[in-house]
């Protein structure tokens, strides 16, 4: 009966390891996963405002664990512009097209006048909006009867791509989850 015994404790450790929730192992994969995560998150945010994207650096996230589930949350002023993108040239170079599917067309958002660039206007302007008091230091080319004619314009700005921190994040968890895994579960 003492090997009976010992295979009984055996399984119960088993079962405590794998179930979520009695500090096991299966706790240790959840909280492993989720700080890879954040932390992922946290770097492609941190290397966004290192290049210039706007409101990335503000940007924080974090991870709760509830039970034998974990969540991943990301906040911060314009997450959505830095997530997604600004500019209808570049909303859709986002490879994880989330975007799209919640309704965020390729349009550009003027700051100046609070509002949406879309058609007619996204289709005249090629998806561009005018820099508020550059006016003269760019030019453009515009037609006229004599011909093409160089005429002093504004600065214009396409916006940025896409951040996709959350996306790569994740993507990121599913290469390197089974390496977690096998190393705690070993």
């Amino acid at each position: 009966m003492t090997g009976l015994t010992h295979l009984l404790r055996d399984l119960e450790e088993l079962k405590r390891d794998s179930t979520p929730g009695n500090g096991g192992r299966a706790d240790e994969l959840l909280k492993r996963t989720a700080l890879f995560t954040k932390n992922y998150a946290d770097s492609e945010y941190y290397i966004a405002g290192q290049s210039g994207v706007e409101h990335a650096a503000d940007i924080t996230t974090d991870n709760e664990i509830n039970g034998d589930t974990a969540t991943v949350t990301a906040t911060g002023e314009g997450l959505l512009f830095v997530e997604f993108g600004t500019g209808i040239n570049n909303n859709y170079d986002s490879p994880s097209q989330v975007a799209g599917e919640y309704g965020f067309s390729p349009a550009s958002w003027s700051m100046q006048n609070r509002q949406w660039l879309l058609p007619p206007r996204s289709i005249m302007f090629k998806g561009k909006w005018p820099i508020p008091g550059t006016f003269g230091q760019g030019t453009k080319i515009i037609q006229t009867k004599n011909g093409p004619k160089e005429v002093k314009s504004n600065l214009w700005t396409e916006g940025h791509p896409p951040v996709d921190a959350m996306y790569k994040a994740f993507e990121a968890l599913k290469a390197n989850y089974p390496t977690f895994a096998k190393d705690i579960f070993k």
